[in-house]
């Protein structure tokens, strides 16, 4: 992720990060995001280590979810994030994860990232 960001690929607006990952621990891949002068994302950490919260706040942190967490906890804060996106006037919201990439607009329905181009060169 972080060379992604290093590379001034277009951004994500939210970045979802455990503590416990390869290489840095999502604290220090958030803490280098920020780093590069990214701080319109909006980090959440969804992670099995509740003493890290605190600290996860210095890099800006949306919510510090503990797991297990039920999908329907999830899902209400994704959607505080599309409802927050909306009100900044975000013309589009993307979700990556590593299954697949979902748009979000105001305006339209959820879809696949196959329609983004079809949704962007709409007027």
């Amino acid at each position: 992720m972080v060379s992604y960001y290093e590379r001034h690929e277009t951004p994500f607006h939210i970045l979802i990060f455990d503590i416990e990952m390869g290489g840095m621990n999502g604290i220090q891949t958030a803490r280098t995001i920020r780093g590069l002068n990214n701080l319109d994302e909006q980090i959440i950490f969804l992670t099995s280590y509740p003493k890290y919260m605190v600290e996860s706040f210095d890099v800006m942190t949306f919510q510090y979810l503990i797991k297990p967490i039920a999908p329907s906890i999830l899902e209400e804060k994704i959607i505080k994030l599309h409802q927050y996106f909306q009100a900044l006037d975000k013309k589009f919201m993307v979700i990556k994860s590593a299954y697949d990439e979902v748009v979000f607009s105001p305006r339209i329905k959820p879809m696949k990232a196959k329609a983004r181009l079809q949704i962007m060169r709409k007027p």
